[in-house]
């Protein structure tokens, strides 16, 4: 069944079951061999919906009909260009979601896209929940970006579906026996690493990639952070009990010339020019601990130990909903120094006041 409408007619498929049963056609003519030639511009849940976009794309001036054929891959470096300018850059981990998932429509123009070609690539990333959510986080700003310019019709990514969350029990803490045995054996390499994460909170792709620029030991800080707008080029405090460690990998560094704050010297695992956590994290502990567990600790011991939360907040990159970094500015390095320095350490430093043992504390 069809009906026309100016240029165009509006089908409905023989299987009336289908979700989207109505589909959009323009006319383009006819080729050299009389036949008709047509294209279809979308399909729709109803009949009205798809009169609806025959009636706009008729309408469209051509040069924005020629932008329609602009890729989705297209439309995303426009957004990357446009984050740039404003000094907010996509974080590592949008820009791995779309070239590890999303690269496989990107040679697609944005006016073939359906909900069905976004869901595959959602359905076939075999990722979790927040995997699945990076990947919807790209299609949305390819949208924003394609609908405000009249490049798309329709916003596709509203109605694709992700796994539920499921919270995460891979990541533990250090125990106290754990800790207590890492400050007993503080002059192993692999261990001072592992020291230095479990106070400052870093993620350890970030740590792995600390410039010795961005340290400052005068004033007991580091510059980092790359995963979130929250989280991006925050300031770390460098606690008084593991500002020797982080002096030691300082100092040597500075005397070879190197960029990084760790030197890879013979004994440390590493992923081409930076150390590889993972690798670390295996040596120490075999399969025991993962490099996020580190983390985990810091919030855990900030969270037994009561330290500001908002302070702790700032310190890890988590997001504030009730305070800005502005509000912290003029006393943000030594308020941030003295939270970390009330966190416990030494070979007889116990995870929680109350009582022996450690309490798991959930983190991102």
């Amino acid at each position: 069944m069809k009906r026309a409408n100016g240029s165009g007619s509006v089908y409905k498929r023989k299987d009336a079951r289908r979700r989207n049963p109505f589909v959009a056609v323009i006319n383009l003519g006819f080729d050299n061999e009389g036949k008709r030639k047509k294209k279809i511009i979308g399909s729709f849940a109803t009949f009205h919906e798809a009169q609806k976009a025959l009636e706009i794309y008729n309408n469209t001036p051509m040069e924005t009909k020629k932008a329609m054929q602009i890729t989705l891959g297209e439309l995303w470096k426009m957004h990357c260009l446009q984050q740039e300018k404003i000094g907010k850059p996509i974080n590592v981990t949008l820009r791995s979601a779309y070239r590890t998932h999303v690269i496989k429509i990107a040679d697609m123009p944005i006016s073939e896209i359906r909900t069905v070609h976004l869901q595959s690539v959602i359905d076939e990333s075999n990722i979790g929940h927040i995997g699945q959510s990076k990947i919807v986080t790209i299609f949305h700003a390819i949208y924003k970006i394609a609908l405000a310019n009249d490049i798309a019709l329709k916003d596709y990514s509203r109605f694709l579906r992700i796994k539920e969350f499921v919270k995460s029990t891979i990541h533990k803490p250090f125990t106290e026996k754990e800790m207590q045995t890492m400050w007993k054996n503080k002059t192993d390499l692999l261990t001072k690493i592992i020291l230095i994460q479990c106070y400052t909170g870093t993620r350890s792709a970030d740590l792995s990639r600390m410039l010795l620029k961005n340290v400052n030991l005068s004033e007991q800080y580091m510059i980092g952070g790359s995963k979130t707008e929250a989280g991006r080029n925050r300031l770390i405090p460098i606690a008084n009990c593991i500002l020797p460690i982080v002096r030691e990998f300082y100092e040597k560094s500075k005397l070879k010339k190197l960029p990084y704050l760790f030197t890879l010297e013979e004994g440390i695992p590493r992923k081409q020019d930076r150390p590889h956590f993972p690798r670390i994290y295996k040596a120490v502990y075999g399969d025991k601990h993962l490099a996020h567990d580190a983390r985990h600790t810091f919030i855990t011991l900030a969270a037994n130990y009561k330290l500001n939360d908002i302070d702790v907040k700032l310190i890890v990159g988590h997001k504030q909903t009730d305070i800005t970094k502005d509000v912290y500015t003029h006393r943000l390095r030594e308020q941030l120094l003295s939270t970390v320095n009330k966190l416990p350490y030494g070979i007889d430093m116990k995870m929680d006041p109350r009582e022996s043992g450690s309490h798991v504390v959930a983190t991102e």
